[in-house]
Protein backbone atom coordinates (compact mmCIF):
# COMPACT_ATOMS: atom_id res chain seq x y z
CA UNK A 1 0.00 0.00 0.00
CA UNK A 2 1.08 3.36 -1.03
CA UNK A 3 1.67 5.43 2.34
CA UNK A 4 2.26 8.79 1.18
CA UNK A 5 2.15 12.10 3.57
CA UNK A 6 -1.79 12.63 1.99
CA UNK A 7 -2.48 8.56 2.64
CA UNK A 8 -1.27 8.55 6.33
CA UNK A 9 -3.50 11.63 6.41
CA UNK A 10 -6.49 10.42 5.30
CA UNK A 11 -5.95 7.19 7.33
CA UNK A 12 -5.61 9.18 10.81
CA UNK A 13 -8.86 11.36 9.49
CA UNK A 14 -10.90 8.37 8.44
CA UNK A 15 -9.85 6.75 12.09
CA UNK A 16 -10.66 9.85 13.75
CA UNK A 17 -13.81 9.86 12.41
CA UNK A 18 -14.92 6.22 12.70
CA UNK A 19 -14.07 6.78 16.45
CA UNK A 20 -16.13 10.20 16.73
CA UNK A 21 -19.28 8.56 14.39
CA UNK A 22 -19.26 5.01 17.44
CA UNK A 23 -18.50 7.84 20.18
CA UNK A 24 -22.08 9.43 19.17
CA UNK A 25 -24.13 7.15 18.33
CA UNK A 26 -23.57 4.05 20.39
CA UNK A 27 -23.65 6.11 23.53
CA UNK A 28 -26.61 8.48 23.78
CA UNK A 29 -25.41 9.75 27.18
CA UNK A 30 -22.34 11.14 26.19
CA UNK A 31 -20.85 14.35 27.15
CA UNK A 32 -18.34 16.95 28.30
CA UNK A 33 -15.37 14.65 29.08
CA UNK A 34 -15.78 13.00 25.42
CA UNK A 35 -15.50 16.62 24.44
CA UNK A 36 -12.21 16.51 25.75
CA UNK A 37 -11.18 13.37 23.72
CA UNK A 38 -12.80 14.27 20.76
CA UNK A 39 -10.75 17.45 20.56
CA UNK A 40 -8.01 15.32 20.96
CA UNK A 41 -8.45 13.23 17.88
CA UNK A 42 -8.62 16.14 15.94
CA UNK A 43 -5.39 16.81 17.02
CA UNK A 44 -4.10 13.63 15.94
CA UNK A 45 -5.18 15.06 12.23
CA UNK A 46 -2.27 17.65 12.44
CA UNK A 47 -5.52 20.15 12.85
CA UNK A 48 -4.86 22.66 15.11
CA UNK A 49 -5.82 21.22 18.47
CA UNK A 50 -9.51 22.59 19.76
CA UNK A 51 -8.63 22.42 23.33
CA UNK A 52 -4.92 24.22 23.09
CA UNK A 53 -6.49 27.93 22.41
CA UNK A 54 -6.96 29.40 25.94
CA UNK A 55 -10.28 30.94 24.90
CA UNK A 56 -9.19 32.52 21.67
CA UNK A 57 -11.94 31.65 19.46
CA UNK A 58 -10.23 34.12 16.74
CA UNK A 59 -6.24 32.41 17.08
CA UNK A 60 -7.99 29.04 16.58
CA UNK A 61 -10.23 30.14 13.38
CA UNK A 62 -6.73 31.91 11.97
CA UNK A 63 -4.81 28.85 12.46
CA UNK A 64 -7.49 26.16 11.16
CA UNK A 65 -7.74 28.55 8.15
CA UNK A 66 -4.09 27.88 7.45
CA UNK A 67 -4.37 24.53 8.24
CA UNK A 68 -6.96 23.82 5.30
CA UNK A 69 -4.66 26.39 3.13
CA UNK A 70 -1.62 23.97 3.64
CA UNK A 71 -3.89 21.10 3.50
CA UNK A 72 -6.48 20.95 0.10
CA UNK A 73 -9.24 18.43 0.16
CA UNK A 74 -8.30 14.96 -0.93
CA UNK A 75 -9.96 13.30 -3.57
CA UNK A 76 -12.48 10.56 -2.94
CA UNK A 77 -15.82 10.92 -1.59
CA UNK A 78 -14.92 9.22 1.28
CA UNK A 79 -11.40 11.07 2.23
CA UNK A 80 -13.12 14.41 1.41
CA UNK A 81 -16.25 13.83 3.68
CA UNK A 82 -13.55 12.62 6.38
CA UNK A 83 -11.90 15.85 5.49
CA UNK A 84 -15.26 18.38 5.53
CA UNK A 85 -16.80 16.56 8.47
CA UNK A 86 -13.35 16.88 10.79
CA UNK A 87 -12.88 20.71 9.50
CA UNK A 88 -16.21 21.08 10.55
CA UNK A 89 -15.81 19.51 14.45
CA UNK A 90 -12.68 21.44 14.39
CA UNK A 91 -14.29 24.90 14.17
CA UNK A 92 -17.25 23.76 16.10
CA UNK A 93 -14.49 23.24 19.35
CA UNK A 94 -12.23 25.49 18.56
CA UNK A 95 -14.29 28.73 17.26
CA UNK A 96 -16.01 28.23 20.83
CA UNK A 97 -13.85 27.48 23.42
CA UNK A 98 -16.35 27.03 26.40
CA UNK A 99 -17.76 24.07 25.85
CA UNK A 100 -21.22 22.43 26.64
CA UNK A 101 -24.69 21.31 25.56
CA UNK A 102 -24.58 23.42 21.85
CA UNK A 103 -21.46 21.69 20.68
CA UNK A 104 -22.82 18.41 21.90
CA UNK A 105 -25.49 18.68 19.87
CA UNK A 106 -23.62 20.39 17.17
CA UNK A 107 -21.25 17.26 17.06
CA UNK A 108 -23.91 14.72 17.33
CA UNK A 109 -26.33 15.97 14.49
CA UNK A 110 -22.43 16.03 12.54
CA UNK A 111 -21.65 12.61 12.83
CA UNK A 112 -24.88 11.02 12.86
CA UNK A 113 -24.92 10.06 9.51
CA UNK A 114 -20.96 9.44 9.20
Amino acid sequence: MNTTPTTRTHAAARAATDHITRMVTDQPDWGADELDHIANLIGTTGRPHPGDYDLDAEAYARDQDAWERDNPAPQGAQALADYDRLNTAARILGEHPEWGADQIGDLANLFHDA
